[in-house]
């Protein structure tokens, strides 16, 4: 039924938004913490 696949549609919509929404935080975390380990030094 169509309802079934709303569904299906809403659980891939959510898992997609918290996969960005976790990589992004990783992202911020990663450059905060190489600009406070050294400010010079471009992060890798």
């Amino acid at each position: 039924t169509s309802v079934d696949y709303l569904k299906i549609a809403l659980f891939g919509v959510t898992v997609l938004y918290l996969v960005i929404v976790t990589s992004l935080c990783c992202c911020q975390c990663k450059i905060m913490h190489c600009q406070l380990k050294r400010n010079l030094t471009p992060c890798k």
